[in-house]
């Protein structure tokens, strides 16, 4: 009788662990929803030092460690390399830290933020039910945030006096920027290639609407974009029709670009990153700098990641202790 009391508690207190984990999983979705819709406007929520991100971090390892599940996340190659990743991080860093301080783990922390991967670990292999819900979702926030991602991005870039700051801060409520967006909308167009979701002729042009308005700022968030979705297309047997986009897309593209060259001519204007335009020749420009070097003679990116790891920071490269 003992013995049988002993195992209806266990597993009470075992679906009562899992029902909080099932509510940090939403908290953590709800975490990611904020950061792909507001930017650095969400991540400085909170108050210094810990933000919404630091606290989505610290939760999310207690929760690691309640599932019981920690050392099995380092039972896979990439689990393991991940770690020592991390571990040769902390290594480098630490030695710097005196004379650098703060700085040394700014640039630190975008690898520090693998654990959230060991965390999504834990809870899928506590419940493998949860994979069908978080997919389910991302399913859900598409629907809306790609339609919206044009407008919010052009909202922040081109009309940024009109967003107000969050009190204490000089970061808009939306904060946008041209690196992370191509990033969310590369996950939003794999997501739709590999058969999760069913995209519609708005949906689409929206998409292409907000990679072209990125990538006219920063040749970074373009090759983000481009690489994981052509890598994707060919795995999915699915480059013909990503070329038949592209091929109508060029076509458009160079009518444009046409068009503008007849208006403005050849006339060369310097152009700083902030003074950027959605234009054609704009565009031209950031693919000729990822091959060789700008006519323009400016980086056109400010940014030190290489799309990759960009790719890995984001959506958690927003964070003010990565800023």
């Amino acid at each position: 009788m003992g013995k049988e009391s002993s195992s209806v508690s266990h597993a009470l207190d075992r679906t009562e662990v899992r029902s909080w984990n099932d509510r940090y999983l939403l908290f953590l979705l709800g975490v990611l929803a904020g950061y792909a819709l507001m930017g650095k406007g969400f991540a400085y929520l909170g108050a210094p030092p810990i933000f919404i991100g630091e606290v989505a971090l610290l939760l999310g390892t207690v929760v690691l460690l309640r599932t019981g599940l920690f050392l099995s996340c380092f039972t896979t190659f990439p689990g393991l390399v991940l770690a020592v990743m991390m571990a040769w991080t902390l290594f480098r860093t630490v030695p710097f830290i005196r004379p650098y301080g703060f700085d040394a783990l700014r640039d630190s922390v975008i690898i520090m933020y693998g654990v959230f991967s060991y965390i999504v670990i834990g809870l899928l292999l506590e419940d493998g039910r949860r994979l069908d819900q978080i997919v389910q979702y991302y399913a859900r926030f598409l629907r809306f945030f790609v339609p919206a991602a044009p407008i919010l991005f052009g909202f922040c870039q081109y009309l940024r006096d009109w967003v107000p700051y969050l009190p204490g801060t000089q970061v808009g409520i939306i904060h946008l920027g041209a690196g992370e967006v191509p990033v969310h909308l590369a996950g939003a167009a794999v997501f739709a290639l590999v058969g999760f979701y069913r995209p519609t002729a708005v949906w689409i042009a929206s998409l292409v609407m907000a990679v072209l308005m990125a990538s006219a700022l920063n040749r970074g968030g373009m090759l983000a974009f481009v690489i994981p979705v052509t890598v994707a297309a060919v795995l999915q047997g699915q480059f013909r029709a990503i070329v038949k986009v592209v091929v109508a897309g060029l076509l458009i593209f160079s009518a444009a670009y046409a068009v503008e060259k007849s208006l403005t001519g050849d006339q060369v204007v310097a152009r700083q990153q902030l003074e950027r335009k959605f234009e054609p020749s704009q565009l031209v420009e950031n693919a000729e700098s990822i091959f060789g070097a700008s006519d323009f003679g400016t980086p056109a990116s400010t940014s030190t990641l290489t799309p990759m790891a960009a790719s890995a920071a984001a959506p958690f490269a927003t964070s003010p202790a990565a800023a």
